[in-house]
């Protein structure tokens, strides 16, 4: 009786999760206007970046969890130039050549959309699943696929940032 009760519990989360990933990339996106009007809820949940020149390619994909959810993620720190640990800006910086940080985020609003999903009502593990499934699928350019094949395969990536677990976007791994 266990197993079978198992299994529905994996299959519920399974669906779950695709959910959130087909919400994601099934919504409508936002633009600078959108962003600088408040737009962005503060429920937690899912995002992804794409450049408006190449919109077929995912850039960078993350979740919110924290208290202040998707605004605070976004607007926080992504797009609040005195945040030095955006992991997608330091990327921007090093792909556009942009000198500062209030220069980065300029050219995140000129030259980056938004897709986001609220998931207010799920729980974290499962929005980070949708998240480390969609980095796998979608090998997003400034996600680091090679730390999240680390994390998973459970190698060392030295010194990379670690992506698509619990905990990714406050450390990086370090030697041992």
């Amino acid at each position: 009786m266990k197993k079978n009760s198992d299994v529905v519990r994996l299959s519920d989360a399974n669906s779950r999760i695709v959910r959130i990933c087909q919400q994601l990339l099934e919504a409508d996106v936002m633009d600078k206007s959108e962003l600088d009007n408040g737009k962005v809820p503060k429920e937690r949940g899912i995002y992804l970046w794409r450049h408006k020149e190449d919109e077929s390619a995912a850039y960078y994909v993350g979740v919110a969890l924290g208290e202040r959810g998707l605004k605070g993620r976004i607007i926080g720190q992504h797009l609040r130039p005195s945040y030095e640990q955006s992991v997608f800006r330091k990327a921007i910086v090093k792909y556009s050549g942009v000198n500062s940080r209030d220069e980065s985020v300029d050219y995140i609003k000129k030259h980056f959309t938004l897709a986001l999903a609220a998931c207010p009502d799920q729980e974290p593990a499962v929005i980070l699943a949708a998240e480390a499934l969609l980095i796998a699928a979608l090998r997003p350019k400034f996600n680091n696929i090679k730390g999240l094949m680390a994390d998973i395969q459970g190698t060392e990536a030295p010194g990379e940032p670690r992506h698509g677990l619990p905990g990714h976007y406050y450390f990086f791994q370090q030697k041992r």
